[in-house]
């Protein structure tokens, strides 16, 4: 295995794994894009052999990217356990072979079915539970892992003793500070540091890509022209032709975002329009959908499940990853946009009555709180203020007499930049 790249970070998610895991049989790692599921698995071997003393195992990688059968699996598994079946047997045969070959081994056996998205989407979808149930039945030395995008959902063997997953989240700020630091050791970031952490948003491969161009060519790079540059042409600094294609953020997630339907992309396009975390009620008014559980079942729940969305269950609250927003922006094209633009004025408008309307009262710090979490899309309603039409001139109209004064009064320091750039921009149209 490859250990080489530098790993940081993780630590409560190996504990978690390593405490249960003489009983699990299969375990999941999931997460989106370029997370670094891979190399957790990487790691996770690495500290479960050196926990349990246990030096002398078989790890057979079988990389699922661009399978289209279950066929083709069997023939990539048995290649990878070095199991020699004639390639014209049929798939029973195949598949009959593996797990006899695997409840015959005496040491510890880890078959990692890596970029298992494809499967799990797929129409042999079942079959590829039933493979992965058959061969964690085997035997208690030969254990099942899984990366993905896309969960496996709705099966009982979800749900059993035996299955454990975890779910990667972007690194935090002080990980992604060590992990910069490892990969440009000799870069001296000063002040900039902070900055170029945030740009990179807790993704690895964009630190891993930022500090490589940082700590190559002799320091032709400052830390102060990356921060220039990624704050300019983010997504263009992480795609790079000298890149390995896979290493290359703008194509890698295109091909993502590719994977979903042609109405999910549409979806997804119009959610982007929106800055900041998001309600389900929100989505459902931006679609212009009656029914809030209609956007959540064929919306907001699959794009969750396929982590192209993050939802955070104590707001209740979706949002877009950064980098995945940008590139969201230069793949998806809004096809009405006007009319969304027009949706997202009055919806924000109104909420912005609203907490207007409990400033004064004994709601205060509800309105307070509503409003820290409202700030960046109200930014958006006040920057679109330049796109005035006919049907918004009245919302801004009077948003200007009636909520903006509340607002400066109340929030005082907060709104003051803001608003004036929304009275400058008002006062030209």
């Amino acid at each position: 295995m490859d250990l080489e790249s530098p790993f940081v970070g993780r630590s409560a998610y190996f504990e978690a794994l390593l405490e249960r895991w003489k009983d699990l049989r299969c375990v999941g790692v999931y997460g989106m894009r370029s997370i670094g599921k891979s190399r957790f698995v990487k790691q996770l071997l690495h500290f479960v052999s050196k926990h349990f003393n246990d030096h002398d195992y078989t790890a057979a990688w079988v990389d699922l990217r661009n399978l289209q059968s279950l066929r083709q699996i069997f023939l990539t598994l048995a290649e990878k356990c070095e199991i020699h079946q004639s390639i014209d047997e049929d798939d029973d045969e195949l598949c009959q072979a593996i797990l006899t070959y695997l409840s015959k081994t005496n040491k510890s056996f880890f078959i990692i079915f890596d970029n298992a998205e494809d499967a799990i989407d797929s129409d042999f979808n079942p079959d590829f539970i039933d493979l992965i149930k058959d061969i964690s039945n085997q035997s208690v030395k030969v254990k099942v892992l899984i990366t993905s995008t896309s969960h496996l959902q709705d099966h009982d063997f979800c749900f059993g003793d035996e299955y454990q997953y975890v779910e990667l989240l972007p690194l935090s700020m002080q990980e992604s500070r060590e992990l910069l630091h490892t990969s440009a050791p000799s870069v001296d970031f000063g002040i900039y540091l902070d900055k170029i952490v945030e740009l990179c948003e807790g993704l690895p491969l964009a630190l891993l890509l930022t500090g490589s161009e940082l700590e190559q060519d002799d320091g032709l790079l400052e830390p102060c022209d990356m921060v220039e540059l990624l704050n300019k042409c983010r997504l263009k600094v992480l795609s790079q032709d000298l890149y390995p294609i896979q290493e290359r953020i703008a194509p890698m997630y295109r091909q993502f975002l590719n994977r979903l339907s042609t109405i999910l992309k549409e979806k997804l396009g119009i959610l982007s329009y929106i800055p900041g975390t998001f309600s389900a009620q929100q989505a459902a008014r931006l679609f212009d959908e009656e029914s809030e559980d209609l956007t959540m079942t064929e919306t907001l729940i699959p794009i969750v499940q396929r982590h192209v969305v993050q939802y955070d269950t104590p707001t209740k609250r979706f949002d877009i990853h950064g980098i995945l927003r940008d590139c969201i922006s230069e793949f998806l094209k809004i096809q009405n946009l006007p009319e969304i633009r027009k949706r997202y004025c009055k919806m924000f408008a109104e909420l912005m009555h609203d907490i207007c309307d409990k400033m004064d009262t004994s709601q205060y710090a509800e309105a307070l709180s509503m409003y820290n979490m409202e700030q960046q899309n109200f930014q958006k309603l006040m920057t679109d203020v330049m796109y005035t039409t006919e049907d918004t001139y009245p919302v801004y109209v009077d948003l200007a007499t009636t909520a903006f004064p509340t607002m400066t009064r109340f929030v005082g320091g907060l709104w003051k930049f803001n608003h004036s750039y929304f009275k400058e921009t008002y006062y030209l149209i």
